[in-house]
């Protein structure tokens, strides 16, 4: 959203408001904190040193609210290319709500560009950014930004860009006069400043760079490598497994005959087993002896399975279900020490086993009110454990590691046709209405509305969020209108630093491939019919991609 005049771009991400309130208070010694504030929504705050003037800009899950506020703290405004710029006259939940990230900023003037409002210390920023956002002509286009942003990961929780001038500007505002005149003597101009932290866990990752600005890089093209055939129809989403003799990345796949085949690198057929029934979810792989060598787990309509590489099953994990109608199968690691737990549900009974295919004993939920949707799921918070069952009757249950109730909730989600996510460290799912339903450690429940369709598709990483309704795709709160189709939900793949999001129309087989900022990457839409898998296969740095082609073919696409 910053503009191609901004000289200098100071981003910080919100995983959780009320956190970086408990810190503010210890910070500046406040007396209390605000439990119930407008900007719990917020997700980023952006401060933009422009041309024009000073900005900051508020990505939130609820923009509405707060430019209600606004509406009513304001004593007029001004239309510009057909939007109003409010003229606001209160604050103070502002200021003191983000100090003091707002010392040096005074905002005067707001107007809302979807899910962002942008502030400026006068209307011409405000313009600015508004004329910027119109013309689709971002920062993000410049070589500056391109230049330093290489080799940078795109999620930051504190990002700083600068050109001279804004580094200048810093300097000037921040540090000693002597360096301030010793960088001003340098000839910087033709060199673009940037600084990133990243906050994971216990850990501070920063990197910092100064480097010569360099032309616009391309984005990359597409080229196909490899079709397969299979004897029947595709009936599973091809997906990638590990080889761990060549550690490179092979394919996955059923056809309707319900033969499995496992593809080499390069598109060998390495072998086909003939299954009972169709493969439900996705297949995982585990180190059932702690020897590095890999296995395939999963559950058919009426077994769950494991099969070693050369796909024989593997004694201990032959199970069938009288019954059938299993969801896929579920697997823990809680520890990443291998001493796995996988989880089969079946209607309303639940079932949990160990590495040796024995039943756990000490796993007390077994039997739940009502159909389980998805395969449970399991999310690590401040280094506790929650697994968390939806449910039919729109029960969303939060269990200990045994199964005992941890976060016991009161009403009901009418859930979407999507499973749960962890986003900004909270347990996250949508409902029909496209309402984001959120529940902190704590059993706090938050409630966002995207006002999407009932059969909207809802997926994110631990800080992205991508939704699609009907043919609008928003990354990010940035929105894509698509042609009209049918299309697949959302995935989200972080390979390298880079957010590559997928969506597939089916109805007239063409794959999309967008970055964080929703851009189209150069040489799609490619022919494809289903969900994609995205990695680096055989380890020459460039991203393969998979996707059913034909009816009864694959064909695997590189990203050079």
């Amino acid at each position: 959203m910053a503009p191609t005049t901004t000289q200098s771009l100071l981003n910080f991400g919100f995983n959780d408001y009320q956190l970086f309130a408990q810190n503010q208070k210890r910070y500046l010694d406040l007396q209390e904190i605000n439990q119930d504030t407008l900007l719990n929504t917020i997700e980023e705050v952006g401060f933009l040193n422009l041309n024009e003037g000073e900005a900051m800009v508020l990505h939130s899950l609820s923009p509405n609210d707060i430019m209600t506020y606004f509406q009513i703290n304001s004593k007029g405004s001004t239309r510009y290319q057909n939007l109003d710029i409010l003229e606001i006259t209160e604050t103070e939940f502002l200021t003191k709500g983000l100090a003091p990230l707002l010392d040096r900023f005074e905002p005067k003037y707001c107007a809302q560009l979807d899910n962002s409002i942008v502030f400026g210390n006068s209307i011409k920023p405000v313009q600015a950014v508004i004329r910027s956002w119109k013309e689709d002509d971002h920062f993000q286009q410049t070589a500056l930004y391109q230049s330093v942003m290489q080799n940078m990961a795109e999620e930051s929780s504190i990002l700083y860009i600068a050109n001279s001038r804004g580094i200048e500007s810093a300097l000037s505002d921040h540090f000693a006069p002597e360096l301030f005149r010793e960088v001003k003597k340098a000839n910087y101009q033709d060199y673009g400043f940037a600084f990133q932290l990243i906050a994971e866990d216990d850990f501070f990752h920063t990197t910092a760079r100064v480097v010569r600005k360099g032309e616009v890089r391309s984005n990359a093209e597409v080229n196909p490598i490899f079709s397969v055939l299979l004897d029947d129809d595709v009936a599973t989403q091809p997906q990638y497994v590990r080889n761990h003799y060549t550690q490179q990345w092979e394919i996955i796949v059923q056809d309707k005959r319900n033969n499995l085949y496992l593809i080499s690198t390069d598109g060998k057929v390495l072998w086909k087993r003939k299954l009972k029934s169709q493969i439900q979810g996705k297949i995982s792989q585990v180190d059932l002896f702690k020897n590095g060598k890999l296995q395939l787990a999963f559950c058919t309509e009426d077994q769950f399975l494991v099969y070693d590489r050369n796909g024989r099953p593997v004694s201990s994990f032959e199970k069938s279900y009288s019954g059938g109608n299993l969801n896929g199968l579920a697997v823990f690691d809680y520890d990443q020490s291998r001493d796995y737990r996988f989880v089969v549900t079946q209607g309303k009974k639940a079932f949990m086993y160990n590495r040796k295919g024995q039943v756990v004993n000490g796993f007390k939920y077994t039997e739940t009110q009502a159909d389980v949707l998805f395969p449970p799921q399991h999310f690590r918070i401040a280094k506790k454990d929650f697994l968390v069952f939806q449910l039919a009757d729109g029960s969303l249950k939060i269990q200990h590691r045994d199964g005992r109730d941890r976060l016991p909730l009161s009403g009901k989600i009418d859930f979407s046709n999507n499973p749960a996510f962890l986003y900004k460290d909270k347990i996250s799912v949508t409902d029909k209405k496209g309402v984001l339903h959120q529940v902190d450690a704590n059993g706090r429940v938050t409630t966002t509305s995207f006002q999407q369709g009932p059969d909207h598709g809802f997926y994110t990483t631990s800080k992205t969020l991508a939704l699609l309704d009907q043919n609008t795709l928003n990354i990010k709160g940035k929105k894509v209108r698509l042609n009209n189709g049918v299309y697949t939900s959302p995935t989200i793949f972080y390979l390298g630093d880079v957010l590559y999001i997928s969506v597939t129309d089916i109805q007239n087989s063409k794959v999309f491939l967008f970055d964080s900022n929703a851009e189209l990457f150069g040489g799609f839409p490619v022919t494809g019919n289903s969900a994609v898998d995205l990695l680096d296969m055989n380890g020459d740095r460039k991203l393969e991609m998979v996707t059913r082609d034909a009816a009864n073919a694959l064909t695997v696409y590189q990203l050079n």
